[in-house]
C-alpha cells in the first residue's frame, strides 16, 4: 500500500496517537506455548522413570542407597529451580516496567512515556512485524543499552496495529 493510498482512507500515519504497551490475551498463548514447548521434553525425559518406580512396588519397601537419594533430591532442586523461572516469565510481562507506557510518533519522532512525562527514543536494529505482534528494539536518548517493546495486537487495537504495522514498513 502506498503512502497516499494509506492517508486517503482516513488515517495519515505522519501522527500516530499513542499506543499502548499493555499484555494482552496474545502474550499469555505465546508465553503458554513456549511454557508446554519447555516441560514436554522434561516430561518424556521423566515419564519412564516414573513409571519404573510405580510399577515395581516391590522396590519401595527397600531402602534406596545414599547416591539415589542424592540423585533425587538434586533432580528435585533442578526441577523446581526450573518450575520457579518459568512461572515467574509466565506471570510477568514482556514490556516489564513499560506495561503502562505508550508509543507514539510525531514529526520530532519516536516517543516512550506517558501523562506528561514522555522520553525520546530511536529505533534500533531489525523490527519483527507480523499480523498479531510487532517486535520493536529502541533505545532510549542518552543510553548505550535497548530493549524490545512487545506490541500485539489484540492489546493495541486491529487498527492502530495497522497503521504502525503500515508506518514501520515504509
Amino acid at each position: 500500500m502506498s503512502k497516499s493510498s494509506a492517508t486517503t482512507q482516513g488515517f495519515n500515519l505522519a501522527e500516530l496517537s499513542a499506543i499502548p504497551l499493555a499484555s494482552a490475551r496474545l502474550e499469555q498463548y505465546y508465553k503458554g506455548s513456549l511454557l508446554g514447548i519447555v516441560l514436554l521434553p522434561v516430561y518424556l525425559l521423566f515419564f519412564p522413570y516414573i513409571n519404573f518406580w510405580l510399577a515395581s512396588s516391590s522396590q519401595l519397601f527397600n531402602p534406596p542407597s545414599t547416591q539415589t537419594l542424592i540423585l533425587i533430591a538434586a533432580t528435585g532442586c533442578c526441577l523446581l529451580a526450573t518450575f520457579a523461572y518459568l512461572f515467574d516469565f509466565y506471570l510477568s510481562p514482556l514490556n516489564r516496567g513499560l506495561e503502562d507506557q505508550y508509543l507514539r510518533k510525531n514529526e520530532a519522532g519516536w516517543w516512550l512515556g506517558a501523562g506528561s512525562h514522555w522520553r525520546s527514543v530511536d529505533l534500533v536494529g531489525e523490527a519483527l512485524i507480523t499480523y498479531w505482534l510487532i517486535l520493536l528494539r529502541v533505545r532510549f536518548d542518552g543510553s548505550t543499552g535497548s530493549r524490545y517493546v512487545w506490541l500485539w495486537q489484540d492489546a493495541v487495537g486491529a487498527s492502530a496495529h495497522r497503521r504502525l504495522r503500515l508506518l514501520l514498513r515504509q
